[in-house]
């Protein structure tokens, strides 16, 4: 008995302290953080990646595109192996990214409205508003539209309406040079015919006078 009681002693003295101590470390340990992909974030970032492109922003902003795309390369890279790294690379490409379209729409809204303020300009010269005046007008319509959007600070809708004035203007300004190139064509066959009549009448009379 007295064997039994000095066993069941050692076994508690070596086992009991093991034991506590694999409890506390279980207990101890820190859960391993599980970070889901950051779709929401890689989604938003092609998003304004491919509103870039679309209108050719990227030469309007070219560090900041340049910056973006490092980071969206980057978050790419990291997607679905470190997704909290990922997460962090996107939010940087989409501030980037936002940058781009913060700047360089202005700038894209600013060369569309030159462009159309050209045609208008040439369509002005001929006096287009009157020669075709009814197209004159619904251009200038399309192109006072694209004015209050830029004034709004709706650039992207404004560039639209700018471009589509340019090309209105661009027709008018055609259309109007035709009626014009045409109008004098027929004044000078009209001048030379008279100029003809007239030579032949002084012909005839000298024919009389002889």
């Amino acid at each position: 008995m007295k064997h039994k009681i000095i066993l069941l002693g050692i076994l508690a003295a070596v086992i009991l302290p093991a034991l506590a101590a694999a409890l506390l470390s279980c207990a101890s340990a820190p859960e391993e953080t599980v970070f889901e992909a950051p779709d929401e974030e890689k989604a938003l970032a092609e998003a304004l990646r491919d509103r870039i492109e679309e209108f050719g922003l990227a030469e309007l902003a070219q560090s900041d595109y340049d910056a973006a795309e490092a980071r969206y390369k980057e978050g790419t890279m990291a997607y679905g192996q470190d997704n909290e790294a990922s997460r962090k690379a996107f939010d940087g490409a989409i501030a980037y990214y936002q940058a781009v379209i913060d700047k360089a729409f202005p700038i894209l809204v600013g060369n569309v409205k030159t462009d159309a303020d050209s045609y208008r300009r040439q369509a002005d010269a001929i006096k287009a508003s009157v020669a075709v005046k009814e197209d004159y007008a619904a251009a200038k319509t399309v192109y006072d539209s694209a004015m209050a959007e830029e004034q709004a600070g709706n650039y992207e809708k404004a560039a639209e309406l700018f471009g589509q004035a340019e090309e209105l203007f661009a027709q008018v300004y055609a259309d109007a040079k035709e009626k014009k190139d045409k109008a004098e064509q027929a004044l000078k066959e009209a001048l030379e015919n008279l100029e003809s009549s007239e030579e032949k009448a002084r012909e005839a009379d000298r024919e009389m006078g002889q």
